[in-house]
């Protein structure tokens, strides 16, 4: 086969086959940007963004998810107590603790002297 190569300005013919790298360089090589998906609400099981983000107990929520059990107040980390995997308001709290005088009748944990 004969190809043209370049030289300069003028073009030549030649019968030696040409070989072109096309391989792309590591250097320009561009890894694509992917987002990380954001976690979900353990609640609503909606996507949480920082702005709107409450970790309690290790566990994430919406800010208007974090309720308590027992009257649906919206909860802040300063006004909860959780229990059993139950977040509940600190009035809430204390009263179910107080009806039946102990944490397992008032919500409902197993007792551990009864197994």
């Amino acid at each position: 086969p004969v190809v043209l190569v370049r030289c300069g300005a003028e073009l030549t013919k030649t019968d030696a086959p040409m070989v072109v790298d096309v391989s792309p360089s590591p250097a320009s090589v561009r890894v694509r940007w992917t987002p990380t998906p954001p976690a979900k609400c353990l609640v609503c099981d909606k996507s949480v963004y920082e702005q709107e983000k409450l970790v309690a107990d290790g566990k994430l929520f919406h800010k208007t998810c974090f309720r308590c059990t027992h009257c649906t107040r919206v909860l802040s980390l300063g006004s909860y107590a959780s229990i059993n995997e139950k977040n509940y308001c600190k009035p809430h709290f204390k009263q179910l603790f107080a009806e039946k005088g102990n944490y397992t009748d008032s919500f409902g944990i197993a007792d551990p002297k009864k197994e």
